[in-house]
């Protein structure tokens, strides 16, 4: 199955999500399916955000029949970090947006959320080489 026919059939399955999940502001695809590595054992992987903390589990058993797959990861964009969050806007297919522009705002912040943490994963990686210099393991 092609990656336009698959995502045209999960839009379909998603159409009436917000009458079970009226919280639910933006849904979107990213991971293995999105960039067509998906094997058959693959799960998929949907970014939510909602009007206040994500009940995933809810969710889960919103989206589980509809999708017709129990091989779901759900992640919360609102406790989502810096480099995850990143990752869901610039790979990700917006499956379900509660007000039309909603995921272009989140990209953006997402994205300046990224930027901004910059200086703090290159601190890290350097502590991190320190360290394993230190130990005799780089």
């Amino acid at each position: 199955m092609s990656a336009a026919i698959a995502s045209k059939d999960l839009l379909e399955s998603v159409r009436d999500l917000p009458e079970s999940a009226p919280d639910l502001r933006l849904l979107v695809l990213f991971g293995s399916a999105v960039k067509g590595r998906a094997g058959t054992t693959s799960d998929l992987d949907l970014a939510v955000l909602c009007d206040g903390p994500a009940e995933l589990d809810s969710l889960y058993l919103a989206l589980a029949p509809r999708l017709r797959t129990h091989r779901l990861d759900l992640v919360d964009l609102r406790r989502a970090g810096p480099i995850l969050a990143f990752e869901v806007a610039r790979s990700g297919l917006p499956l379900f947006e509660k007000l039309p522009g909603l995921f272009r705002q989140f990209q953006s912040l997402a994205s300046r959320r990224y930027a901004d943490t910059r200086k703090l994963r290159e601190a890290q990686r350097r502590s991190i080489q320190v360290f394993l210099q230190h130990e005799g393991l780089a």
